[in-house]
């Protein structure tokens, strides 16, 4: 309905004016009626919005003097109306309405001028100044031209010439004051109302420019009227349909900084436009006196215009600058932003200003909840000084050297950075201190992983040592007292003896399984009789724990070392029982399963893939979390002293790990533990699967032969000597190679060597490659307290060469030189005449 009855008023103004009616009514509505109602709709509309809708201070204020400047052009009117239309004064007459309007032009410019801009520019002000002495010069041209030079030469009075100069004023102040908003880039709420605004104003102005032209200037012609009036429905209507569109946001969002200063405003190229043809008309009619005037505000006009070209260039170079520094603030903010390293920025109270987001991952804090608290909020209590003296060097111009800090997280515990503190407080966009630190969680973990590998790196070397003199030890223990009971009378406490050894050398093996990696002899296994066998290995339990044992009828076997992971079987079920002082429940399971993820996080990592799975849980007292990380570490044990050796689990682990096994493992504190252990599965039989049949010593064949021995420790060296001699072979045993050469130089000839392998001097190796020449079919057995494939590994033994490992009884002592004296080991090389691989125990 508004919309309606403005265009309804639109159409009275123009029929009056271009209609064939010119009698007093129709001159009575096109100079004076038809504004009034039309001014104080726009004055309603426009004081509506500012109450009612949602603008910023500015935009409101200029709303509401905009709304009363429409109110005072109304009474303008009226004044206009009640001189000229009611007292039929003539046009020289004085106007109440003058001064009216004269007010409310004052106020509409004060309206103009309160209107917000998007940004400020640093050139702005130079623009406006030049833009308003471009305006000023063309228009103080064109207004003396068309309007004060005819006023003049009529010989009208001063207040009457006075009102003529000061309407173009007011209408170029008008123009300046859009302008300037128009340079700085408009406002950045309600743009679309703004261009309407801005349009209905030059419409005002260049309409009020024909109404001074037609009723102060030079002889106008007709259309003139027909011009000013419809402009002046036009602006009028603006203001209307502006103050109306400031009730409505913009919906596009407002525009990014201009990155280019604009050539020319469209003012001044309109005015230097006008005074140019303004001249062109002049010089074509005739020459007079006019055309040199508006020729020198022409020249002055260009001059003005290549100053404000300059300043463009000035201000695009500024801009351009400007630019380059906001994309290399937007790289650093976004490197700042994925940046993993902390970035703290603190004044001289020590007070943080700034906290990058990497705050938050790091600390899980957020950034902004930082600013303004105290940094040393953030540090422990105890690294506080070496704060301060570090920010006191930062400040004192002190080198860059980094500090460890630690640092509160947001769960109460600390994690340690490396900081360090660069002064920046004279850099303009910084003017504080600089914290920059990196998290040293990650390189501690693996400081710490590295000192435990080195640790038990040195352990793994001095275990070994152990157990190779061990063996030594144990080989006499062994020999001995199972020769001693070969005799009848021999007391009881012989056998107590050599079952003690028998459980030293396993501790021995276990020394040795986790010093250095073995190489197992891997065979289909039947997993099932492996489990019941450790069963039976168990023993008697309290009669308070209930032993349970689920065996898959149809268990694939597994490839594995039988007596290895046997071992590593019954050290879990031992672990498992002594778990369970006060009873509860032993539970043994196999299984096949199929995993379709590895389990990457397990104690040994289980690929995806067929395994055959062990399963002991027990119902036990369980494992803290800190028992946990070092259960599998070697010598930790949480048995009294006397009870553990604490190699039980690392064993495990070691012999798991050689066979490519998994291992998995749950433990809650009085809630037992459950250990996963994933066997690598045999696809298909294999040939030849299945244990060696145990031989005894009254199964060996008496023997003949010659026996040379070499070995450097006094007790084996007798006691290998005395138990060959009871199988009946002519031994001759030396300490060293140098003894056993000058033997087999004396004219001796052995049927077999039997040599220590590690002998101060000359080792074993080396012992026979000297005698090869000589002796080259000459039968070798190695003995040593190492295992053979780690003498492989060091290069001390060749791969093939028969071995014995210490500790050995008489009687396996006995059954490897017999199967050499017989044949050869599989992989020993032949001698040409015996060549049948006999299988050994």
């Amino acid at each position: 309905m508004l919309w309606w009855l403005a265009v309804a008023y639109g159409v009275l103004l123009l029929w009056a004016d271009l209609g064939p009616s010119t009698g007093p009514l129709a001159v009575l509505i096109a100079d004076w009626i038809a504004y009034v109602p039309m001014l104080l709709l726009g004055a309603a509309v426009v004081w509506r919005t500012a109450a009612v809708a949602p603008l910023e201070p500015e935009t409101r204020r200029s709303l509401r003097i905009f709304a009363i400047a429409l109110v005072w052009w109304t009474l303008g009117n009226i004044g206009y109306t009640w001189t000229y239309v009611a007292k039929e004064a003539g046009p020289e007459a004085f106007s109440v309405g003058e001064p009216l309007f004269l007010i409310g032009y004052t106020l509409l410019l004060v309206a103009l001028l309160q209107l917000p801009r998007r940004r400020p520019r640093s050139y702005r002000g130079w623009h406006a100044m030049l833009d308003t002495l471009i305006v000023v010069v063309g228009g103080a041209a064109l207004a003396w031209d068309l309007i004060i030079a005819p006023t003049v030469q009529d010989g009208a009075g001063p207040v009457l010439l006075a009102t003529r100069i000061i309407y173009p004023l007011f209408g170029t102040a008008y123009l300046l004051a859009v302008n300037a908003v128009h340079s700085g880039g408009g406002p950045r709420e309600h743009r679309r109302a703004w261009r309407i605004l801005a349009s209905a104003v030059v419409a005002f102005v260049v309409a009020d420019g024909f109404y001074q032209l037609i009723n102060f200037g030079a002889r106008a012609p007709t259309w003139f009227w027909w011009v000013s009036d419809g402009l002046y429905t036009v602006a009028y209507l603006g203001l209307l349909r502006a103050g109306w569109a400031y009730r409505e946001p913009d919906t596009e969002p407002p525009p990014a900084d201009a990155i280019e200063a604009r050539a020319l405003s469209p003012l001044p190229v309109v005015v230097v436009a006008g005074v140019l043809a303004l001249l062109v008309i002049r010089a074509s009619s005739e020459w007079v006196s006019g055309v040199s005037e508006l020729g020198l505000a022409l020249v002055l006009l260009l001059v003005l215009m290549t100053l404000r070209q300059q300043l463009v260039s000035l201000e695009n170079e500024r801009l351009a600058r400007a630019r380059l520094d906001r994309e290399g603030d937007a790289r650093a903010a976004a490197l700042l932003r994925h940046a993993s390293d902390l970035v703290l920025l603190t004044n001289g109270a020590r007070e943080i200003r700034f906290a990058s987001p990497s705050v938050a991952p790091l600390l899980g804090l957020d950034p902004g909840q930082l600013v303004g608290r105290p940094i040393e909020g953030l540090i422990a209590p105890t690294d506080i000084p070496v704060l301060r003296a570090t920010l006191r060097e930062a400040g004192q111009g002190a080198g860059r050297s980094p500090v460890t800090l630690r640092f509160l997280r947001a769960n109460g515990t600390y994690g340690e950075l490396d900081v360090i503190v660069t002064d920046l407080t004279r850099e303009p966009a910084v003017e504080g201190l600089v914290l920059v630190g990196r998290d040293l969680t990650e390189r501690r973990a693996l400081e710490r992983r590295l000192q435990q590998a080195e640790k038990m790196e040195v352990v793994g070397r001095l275990a070994g040592g152990v157990a190779h003199d061990f063996n030594n030890l144990l080989t006499t223990i062994l020999a001995e007292s199972e020769l001693l009971l070969d005799d009848p009378q021999a007391p009881a406490e012989l056998d107590t003896i050599r079952k003690a050894a028998e459980l030293g050398a396993g501790l021995a093996r276990q020394l040795l399984t986790f010093s250095r990696p073995q190489l197992p002899s891997a065979r289909a296994a039947d997993v099932n009789e492996l489990v019941s066998s450790c069963l039976r290995l168990l023993g008697k339990v309290d009669t308070a724990i209930t032993v349970e044992s689920h065996t898959a009828p149809s268990l694939h076997r597994a490839f594995i070392d039988e007596q290895q992971v046997q071992q590593a079987i019954l050290n879990l079920l031992f672990n498992a029982r002594d778990a369970m002082p006060d009873g509860g429940t032993l539970t043994l399971r196999t299984e096949d399963v199929r995993l379709d993820h590895a389990l990457e996080h397990a104690v040994l990592p289980v690929a995806a893939g067929e395994h055959v799975r062990v399963t002991i849980s027990d119902t036990g007292v369980g494992m803290e979390p800190e028992v946990f990380q070092r259960a599998f570490e070697p010598f930790f044990t949480t048995k009294p002293a006397g009870k553990g050796t604490g190699l039980g689990l690392a064993s495990v682990l070691g012999t798991l790990r050689q066979h490519g096994a998994g291992l998995d493992v749950a433990s809650q504190p009085g809630r037992g533990t459950r250990v996963e252990v994933y066997l690598p599965r045999e696809i298909g039989p294999l040939e030849g699967a299945g244990t060696a049949p145990h031989l005894r010593g009254d199964d060996l064949p008496l023997g003949i032969e010659r026996v040379l021995v070499v070995d450097d420790e006094p007790t084996v060296l007798d006691v290998t000597r005395r138990s060959l001699e009871r199988f009946g072979y002519t031994v001759r045993a030396v300490a060293d190679a140098e003894s056993a050469e000058r033997v087999l130089s004396g004219g001796w000839a052995p049927d077999i060597l039997v040599t220590d392998v590690i002998m101060p001097e000359v080792s074993g190796p080396e012992l026979v490659a000297r005698l090869r020449p000589t002796w080259p079919d000459l039968p070798v057995l190695f003995i040593s307290g190492f295992t053979g494939e780690e003498l492989s590994s060091r290069g001390d033994l060749a791969a093939g060469e028969a071995f014995l490992a210490k500790p050995y009884t008489p009687v396996e002592l006995g059954h490897r030189v017999r199967l050499l004296l017989d044949g050869r080991e599989p992989g020993q090389p032949g001698t040409g005449e015996k060549s049948v691989a006999v299988p050994i125990s």
